[in-house]
């Protein structure tokens, strides 16, 4: 038993730890981006992830995911921009998601994607990740 404690602890010792999650993070197409949700036992929060510059005539693939799976991506308090089409590609809007955002029919010639995701309160901090890709 004390074996496994002191290899835990070791992992822990040797992780990288992720900055901060601020409640937006600006994050270019094709990068992955990283932060950190600091536990608070009893609070609720919402966090944003910016994604400032998608082009009209695209396809783009973006996954989200966080090392807890307690994670929500909130579509419905999410903002694309004009003429945008969004499919969810996982069965759940829980960690980890996939879904694909159809710019085609955009109508100004770029803009600015925010997804909106929704960490529960607990006692364990949890890293989340997002990244969009260009597909098409």
């Amino acid at each position: 038993m004390k074996l496994i404690i002191s290899l835990i602890l070791a992992l822990f010792a040797t992780s990288v730890r992720a900055a901060d999650c601020t409640t937006h993070e600006s994050c270019a197409l094709a990068q992955l981006c990283e932060c950190e949700v600091p536990a608070y036992s009893f609070v609720d929060r919402f966090f944003y992830f910016d994604f400032p510059l998608l082009e009209k005539g695209h396809v783009y693939q973006c996954h989200f995911s966080d090392s807890l799976g307690i994670v929500m991506v909130r579509f419905d308090l999410s903002t694309f921009p004009l003429g945008t089409t969004w499919q969810l590609q996982t069965a759940s809007t829980h960690t980890p998601v996939d879904f694909t955002v159809d710019t085609k029919d955009m109508d100004q010639a770029s803009g600015k994607m925010i997804i909106k995701y929704f960490v529960p309160g607990g006692d364990m901090p949890t890293n989340v990740s997002g990244s969009c890709n260009l597909v098409s």
